[in-house]
């Protein structure tokens, strides 16, 4: 997947503590 992609789908949610801690 590609970085930048990826940085722009992050940004289209709303942010989850959880989720970014799990996919960490």
């Amino acid at each position: 997947l590609d970085p930048l992609a990826y940085l722009t789908y992050l940004n289209t949610r709303p942010p989850s503590l959880e989720e970014a801690a799990g996919k960490q």
